[in-house]
């Protein structure tokens, strides 16, 4: 949970003068990598600086699901290093979020680094494959919505093929479990959600709300 409020001043120069690096970080290591900044006080519109182009995100844009769960944590975030993940066209990406903190230890937001490493994986596995080895390795997919709607659209859309049901008729139960779904993905912190979703499932905000403080209840 985060604590209180971040100096708005402080906070505003301590991103303002990381997002001043990003360029350069990303020239240094090459046009395979990507280094963006987020600022957590606007979820759904995080992307305050971009350097380089990997996943396509531009400044304004929301974070990703790995953001989102980085957000969640709020103020006990801790640094993510050096992880693998792939998008949803496929490319392989090597990744290091880094959280970014105020005087106060108040995390503001974060700094995001990607390289693209398709090509080194395609390498790999065809010479695992010429070796005899295991294969290629599974890695999990990120998605890295071009906004907020879209990445809500994408769990709701699952959601229903997934009961081959139209959003507006699941059950209650039904909705508590993608009520759950979308705050596993930290899409609830950002402003307006409950609103949004509401309006998908074609239920009033006051049920969103009951049925998110019953735990995600059920008939």
């Amino acid at each position: 949970m985060q604590g209180s409020e971040p100096n708005e001043t402080e906070a505003d120069a301590i991103l303002a003068a990381v997002a001043a690096g990003v360029d350069g970080i990303a020239a240094t290591v090459g046009d395979h990598c990507e280094v963006l900044v987020h600022d957590y006080r606007s979820p759904e519109s995080s992307v305050v600086a971009v350097g380089g182009s990997v996943t396509g995100r531009r400044a304004g844009d929301p974070m990703s699901e790995i953001g989102r769960r980085m957000h969640a944590a709020g103020d006990a975030a801790q640094p993510d290093i050096n992880y693998r993940n792939r998008t949803p066209d496929g490319r392989m990406i090597r990744s290091s979020t880094i959280p970014l903190r105020d005087s106060g230890g108040r995390v503001i937001g974060c700094l995001c680094i990607n390289v693209d490493t398709t090509a080194l994986h395609t390498l790999r596995d065809q010479l695992d494959t010429m070796l005899g080895g295991s294969g290629p390795e599974t890695v999990p997919t990120t998605d890295f919505p071009s906004s907020f709607d879209a990445a809500l659209d994408e769990i709701l859309l699952y959601e229903a093929r997934s009961r081959d049901k139209e959003l507006t008729d699941l059950t209650t139960a039904e909705r508590g479990e993608v009520l759950r779904r979308i705050d596993e993905r930290g899409l609830l912190q950002a402003r307006g959600a409950v609103r949004r979703i509401s309006t998908r499932l074609g239920v009033s905000r006051a049920a969103v709300y009951k049925t998110l403080k019953a735990g995600h209840g059920r008939d």
